[in-house]
Order: structure tokens, then sequence, then C-alpha cells
């Protein structure tokens, strides 16, 4: 999903707009209406949401009226795949010199501020082991740095409670 996010650089012609487009799903044209901020906003909401606590209420039966509500999270099924989540959006902010098609495209900023929160969630519940596995595993050098430093904003923003 966040590699849907990227829009296409901007004067293409004609032959590498096709290429970009067949990397892509029918639905979606990269060149008049690429996913805006709104999208952008809803996806931090839905990570957001499965690292919020919600309370669910119990099946109250007639005998059974003393059952109490239980408060859940998604957050601890999901922490060892938020790493991955995390891994794709900083791929999606590189350009990827191996597929023409990617190469030729970008995340904007105002999407990239629309997602940090939902990607300050994921970080919530990242342990630092699948961190540092990451960053000796699945990202080169560039990969590296952008994750780094989404680790130390998600850092400065934490201590301050923003």
């Amino acid at each position: 999903m966040i590699h849907l996010l990227r829009a296409a650089i901007p004067r293409l012609g004609a032959a590498q707009l096709r290429t970009i487009q067949r990397s892509l799903p029918t639905w979606l044209d990269v060149e008049h209406l690429p996913l805006d901020e709104t999208c952008a906003r809803a996806l931090a909401r839905l990570l957001s949401a499965i690292t919020a606590r919600t309370i669910t209420l119990a099946i109250r039966s007639r005998t059974a009226a003393d059952s109490s509500d239980k408060v859940d999270s998604l957050a601890k099924p999901f922490a060892r795949h938020a790493i991955h989540v995390l891994v794709a959006y900083v791929r999606a902010l590189l350009s990827s010199p191996s597929s023409s098609a990617l190469s030729a495209t970008f995340v904007p900023s105002t999407l990239q501020r629309a997602l940090e929160p939902g990607l300050f969630a994921l970080c919530d519940i990242t342990n630092s082991h699948d961190r540092d596995a990451a960053l000796v595993g699945m990202l080169d050098s560039a990969g590296k740095t952008i994750m780094k430093r989404l680790w130390s904003s998600w850092e400065a923003q934490r201590y301050k409670g923003q």
C-alpha cells in the first residue's frame, strides 16, 4: 500500500508513464490522479489504530451477567510485522535504479508528513532487536540513513509528548 503513494516525476515521456502504469494497479492513475494526502492520512490512521487499545464488549448471556469488558490491542500480534512495513516505507522513499518504473517516481513530502503519525505508532511497537536486524540485513546504506532519521525523529517526538 505504501508503494501506491508514489507519484510520477513531472514531464515524463509516454513510454516511461506506460512503464510506471504497468507496475501499478489499473485503477490508479499516477499522472492525472495519484493518491493524495487524504489517502496518506487514512493509512496513518489505520496504522495508529492497529496499535491503539480498544474495548471489546463481551457477549453477555443471561447467566453470565458478571462478565467484564476486555481491553484488546492488535499491537502485540502485529509487532513482528511492523518492521516490514517500516522497511517498505523506506524502500518506497528510495529510487530503485534496478527498476526503471520505480526510478521515475517519488513520494511527495506532504504525503511523508501525513504518514508520520502512523509510522511513529509502528516505531512504538517495534523492538530494538527487530530494528537492528532490519538495519543490518534488509536495507542498503541509503535505506539505513533514512531509517535512522525516521527513528531519531520518532525518539524526539516521543520524549516531547507530541
